[in-house]
């Protein structure tokens, strides 16, 4: 049994302060579909804290979560990135999933911005669902996920680069194309 939470969009209050709001329902059907399955999946919603009236800081510190997964917009992905790096500092290993229009919009911003392990680019119930039943990524159908580079340390570097075949680079005839570029002035 994996404990997942599910976070909605985090819009922003002034928005929610002058317009009519709704309940995240992707969120919520990815989190009935979850718990019918025997995961354990609870709801935060940003805009009207549904955790017991618990801040966001407060509901995932206040379980070992094994998947935090986020509902991003377009219009408010701010917030959401700001939301993600919140999860990742306070829940370092905790495996961070992102979904909707947002996310399958903008998977690479997100990526470069924020610390997500994966993204979900369509319906997000049956994926989620193989996260939690321990699926590899790479045989999960409609994600995109982060694989980090490994950094190289001095020692790999030197036995890479120790063998190079510089004549091969053909570099002189690079110097005469350069050379040749200023005879014509």
């Amino acid at each position: 049994m994996k404990k997942v939470l599910r976070v909605g969009p985090s819009t922003p209050r002034a928005i929610t302060d002058l317009r009519f709001v709704t309940s995240p329902l992707g969120v919520h059907y990815i989190a009935t579909y979850l718990n019918a399955y025997g995961h354990k999946a609870e709801v935060y919603d940003c805009n009207i804290a549904l955790n017991n009236g618990k801040s966001f800081a407060d509901t995932v510190k206040g379980d070992d979560w094994d998947i935090i997964g986020f509902s991003c917009l377009e219009a408010c992905i701010e917030y959401d990135i700001a939301r993600i790096h919140e999860a990742k500092r306070l829940k370092p290993k905790v495996l961070l999933v992102a979904g909707g229009t947002g996310a399958s919009l903008n998977y690479q911003t997100l990526f470069e911005k924020s610390p997500l392990d994966i993204v979900i680019l369509a319906e997000g119930e049956v994926p989620m669902l193989d996260l939690c039943e321990d699926v590899y990524f790479q045989e999960i159908d409609g994600i995109v996920f982060r694989k980090y580079a490994k950094v190289l340390n001095q020692g790999e570097w030197k036995d890479i680069r120790k063998d190079l075949d510089v004549e091969a680079m053909i570099a002189d005839k690079y110097w005469e194309r350069t050379a040749s570029l200023n005879d014509g002035q």
